[in-house]
């Protein structure tokens, strides 16, 4: 197969894949399981009839299903029949995967289902995951279907439809869109930082940070207040870099018709095209409530 065949086969399965896996289980469905809030979601998934659970971090940022490379290899059932090799671009550098066709099988909570395509990444294994974390489990599992996810009892619901999911007090709908890109829906609201005007950021549950801006957002926006410098690393599947921040003051963020406080942060070292929201940011809320089939995002205060 040329270059340029893989490249082709490539986008074709990025931009097929997610109505693939919507075919994958069952029409209408809901299961409840429990995670741990670490560094980031992370949840428990049987492979193949494992005796036990892998732990994999929720990334509705991330394509696929994206396994590290380690003892899970031995577990995973890879056919090579269908083997692309690429690059991923990752924020600290770049790392080499590779797509494979798989048998594989998964249960998560009491939902079985299978995937076609997963990634595999080749090198050590990302620092931030450690000792426990098998890989992430990407948007394949989200793109066709809600998620509740609730702050304060950790647990998530996974449903083939949002309304039972909706049947909660003090849900509020806040603007959102979705965009396909790369295989992925990607989730965008608006925040208004201060009394600026709002700014459209990606909701991102595998940044584990709260509020981050490119620098000459992130410039217009604190001009008005004092800010400080930092020093820290951050990682990713392409492993760590120590990283130079500036962050202001924690100041008024409002979301919807919810407001709360946030410092926002910056760096030069990070090529970012729009403003990201994390974890640390939405697990402030009890809930959040992700419809893909509607294309519309809930919060409960």
């Amino acid at each position: 197969m040329t270059s340029a065949s893989k490249h082709l086969l490539y986008i074709l399965i990025l931009t097929l894949f997610p109505f693939y896996c919507a075919s994958q289980v069952a029409s209408r469905f809901s299961t409840t399981f429990p995670f741990q809030l670490g560094k980031g979601i992370v949840v428990e998934m049987f492979i193949n009839n494992s005796q036990a659970p892998y732990k994999f971090i929720l990334d509705n940022n991330a394509p696929f299903i994206i396994y590290a490379q380690g003892k899970i290899s031995d577990q995973i059932q890879l056919r090579s029949i269908t083997s692309i090799k690429f690059p991923l671009r990752t924020p600290v550098g770049t790392v080499k995967q590779e797509i494979f066709e798989t048998t594989d099988s998964f249960r998560l909570g009491n939902l079985f289902f299978k995937e076609r395509f997963i990634h595999l990444v080749h090198g050590p294994k990302p620092e931030y995951f450690g000792d426990t974390i098998s890989g992430l489990l990407g948007s394949s599992l989200f793109s066709s279907n809600a998620w509740r996810i609730d702050f304060e009892k950790f647990r998530i619901t996974w449903a083939s439809e949002a309304k039972p999911l909706k049947e909660v007090d003090g849900l509020v709908k806040i603007e959102a869109s979705f965009i396909m890109k790369s295989g992925r829906k990607e989730v965008r609201i608006p925040i208004k930082i201060g009394g600026q005007k709002p700014v459209t950021c990606l909701l991102d549950l595998g940044y584990g940070g709260k509020i981050i801006l490119p620098y000459k957002q992130f410039s217009k926006v604190a001009e008005a207040y004092p800010i400080v410098q930092r020093r820290d690393t951050i990682s990713s599947l392409a492993g760590a870099k120590a990283t130079e921040y500036v962050a202001t003051e924690p100041l008024a963020v409002k979301v919807g018709g919810f407001e709360t406080k946030s410092e926002i942060i910056s760096t030069r070292d990070l090529a970012l095209k729009t403003g990201v929201v994390g974890l640390s940011f939405l697990s402030q809320f009890r809930y959040l409530l992700i419809d893909y089939t509607k294309e519309e995002v809930f919060l409960v205060e």
